[in-house]
């Protein structure tokens, strides 16, 4: 088993005294423990699947994979150590003197996505964030009465036979669709009732039925994975619906820079973020 970072060390190194160690505070017995050596801190066995990214789509398929993350062939942790925080690294490095020294910087338009991205997908990866997606996972399950739900829907659904006919025979050529769609409609004029009838019949609510069960088995094999967690990181629709949060809307948000004036670094957050609005709305920072 490996050890995993839900903190990048380029965050915590600035947490450091001079020979690269840290403190905690322990808020239950009001106590402080260390030094620690910075480097194997604020991390977790097995934080992260260790699956490559392209078997992980495999095995979450309803996922679309931020395109942050271009290594298939790599696991999430390698992918967010190349494609987020070395470059996220680079940017901070060469901000951080200037803050220190109060000089002005300029950021490009990229760095500062970049940055934003770096914010959201901090925010999915901490120990809470896994803690809470598991328990929300919990209770994801289909309505007990998802069949009649279905049915409501598809009693209210035209068919239309030449399209019907396209899209359930695409296997045959012009002239068979043709005479298809003659067979069809001769049925419907027989009997208006014929799709009414289809519908209403065993065949179909067996096939429905089966269909349902697929559905609870894939869905409790999803929820249950050891991988969901990180599943939820790779999520692209995922990152942005959490950054398009009204309390939160990363797209609109200025990025601000505080600078710790106490001798000892102190507050050090899981997410390495701090969030703060000035007046309570009216300004986004």
């Amino acid at each position: 088993m490996t050890r995993d970072h839900y903190l990048p060390r380029l965050i915590i190194r600035n947490f450091a005294d001079s020979n690269g160690r840290i403190y905690f505070f322990h808020k239950k017995d009001n106590k402080i423990y260390g030094p620690f050596n910075h480097y194997n801190q604020l991390q977790e066995k097995d934080f992260y699947s260790k699956k490559p990214i392209g078997e992980l789509k495999k095995l979450f398929p309803h996922i679309k994979i931020n395109p942050l993350f271009l290594e298939g062939d790599k696991n999430l942790d390698e992918n967010i150590r190349i494609h987020l925080e070395t470059p996220t690294s680079v940017i901070f490095s060469r901000i951080i003197p200037s803050l220190l020294q109060k000089e002005n910087f300029i950021l490009s338009k990229e760095e500062i996505n970049l940055i934003k991205e770096y914010f959201i997908i901090q925010h999915l990866r901490t120990p809470r964030n896994k803690v809470i997606s598991t328990e929300v996972n919990k209770t994801l399950k289909l309505p007990l009465n998802i069949g009649e739900l279905i049915m409501q829907n598809e009693s209210q659904r035209e068919v239309i036979p030449k399209d019907f006919v396209n899209k359930y025979f695409p296997h045959l050529n012009h002239k068979q669709r043709r005479e298809k769609l003659k067979l069809f409609n001769k049925k419907l004029k027989k009997n208006p009732n014929f799709i009414e009838e289809i519908r209403n019949s065993q065949e179909i609510k067996y096939f429905l039925d089966n269909e349902i069960k697929k559905s609870e088995e894939e869905l409790e094999r999803i929820r249950t994975s050891p991988d969901k967690h990180s599943s939820e990181i790779l999520d692209f629709k995922l990152k942005n619906i959490f950054s398009k949060r009204t309390d939160v809307n990363f797209d609109n948000r200025r990025l601000k820079f505080l600078v710790n004036n106490t001798k000892i670094p102190f507050v050090l957050s899981d997410t390495g973020i701090q969030m703060i609005c000035w007046d309570y709305g009216t300004k986004k920072e």
